[in-house]
């Protein structure tokens, strides 16, 4: 069973705006389904050899999301299978998530070396890698969090809470906004007052 539905594939232009459905794409859910069609002997065309690096990019991305978010992969919130968002980063937990963070980040360095060695040798192009805006700020994400984490919560000794951080409120008052702009999905500053 994936997160997927008809509204990440058919979005609406309100659901362009709706950041869990993207990051849902990258969930370990549609990295099960991947890997469950490999395994299944009645697909012919799925071959794992062809999808380990997607789910290796799935499994980066998801934990990522996980961290930034704040999500406790070990506790059992209500229901008995989700997860918690009360992992913050505190002194004690601190290194253990800049590694994390760093490896996901080196990760997706080797990816980045490796492209470029194919695209001098001319065995791919520059779309077999992630948008240069995208990498930048994927650069940005991490090292920002590592040295967030580094003085708050390692030289400090401040605990953060990392769904605080981020741009949620920010988000949440332009849907109030795009809901009140009536007709139009494209607010513009007169709407917004």
């Amino acid at each position: 069973h994936t997160k997927l539905t008809k509204a990440h594939f058919y979005p609406d232009g309100y659901a362009n705006m709706v950041v869990s459905l993207s990051t849902q794409f990258f969930s370990n859910s549609t990295k099960q389904m991947i890997e469950d069609a490999c395994n299944d002997d009645d697909l012919d065309s799925f071959k794992e050899e062809h999808y380990v690096h997607m789910t290796e990019m799935i499994r980066h991305i998801n934990r990522l999301t996980d961290i930034t978010n704040g999500r406790n992969l070990e506790a059992v919130g209500a229901g008995g299978n989700m997860r918690t968002y009360d992992a913050y980063y505190t002194p004690e937990t601190g290194r253990k998530t800049q590694e994390e963070l760093l490896d996901i980040l080196a990760w997706f360095s080797d990816w980045k070396a490796e492209h470029d060695a194919e695209v001098k040798a001319g065995t791919a192009d520059e779309y077999n890698f992630l948008p240069r805006q995208t990498w930048e700020n994927l650069n940005r994400l991490i090292l920002g969090l590592v040295v967030a984490i580094e003085y708050y919560c390692i030289k400090e000794g401040f605990t953060l809470v990392p769904r605080k951080m981020n741009t949620d409120p920010c988000e949440n008052e332009f849907a109030i906004h795009r809901q009140s702009g009536g007709s139009t999905g494209a607010i513009n500053s007169t709407q917004a007052d």
